[in-house]
């Protein structure tokens, strides 16, 4: 778990809400690597303040749920796959609904070695 503040945030008209910025961020993850052999999943939720402005991965006014699978057989190709849903904290002003996303995507990563003659 980690848990930060920014005690000085931008102004609400900055971020864009009816009401002033938010500075306090969490997140959450909880992992289990190798339930089975070289099988590994983890789950992530996170809340971000308006005026978190520090972390590339998590977005300001912004809930995530993410669920993520790695699998990594020896000799074959590693292949990761994640499920991530994000929605607004907070409708930004002019919107009737706060802004919603869901995204997933599979990765096959193969390694090979090149040897010189």
């Amino acid at each position: 778990m980690e848990i930060g503040y920014a005690p000085e945030t931008p102004t609400a008209a900055a971020v864009n809400l009816g009401h002033s910025a938010d500075g306090l961020a969490w997140n959450i993850v909880a992992s289990i690597i190798d339930f089975r052999p070289n099988h590994s999943i983890g789950i992530n939720y996170a809340r971000t303040g308006a005026g978190w402005l520090l972390s590339p991965q998590y977005r300001a006014n912004e809930a995530l749920f993410e669920i993520r699978y790695m699998w990594r057989p020896v000799g074959l190709p590693f292949l990761e796959a994640r499920v991530r849903w994000r929605e607004d904290l907070e409708p930004v002003v002019g919107s009737l609904r706060k802004g919603e996303e869901f995204d997933t995507y599979i990765r096959l990563t193969w390694d090979f070695t090149v040897k010189d003659r």
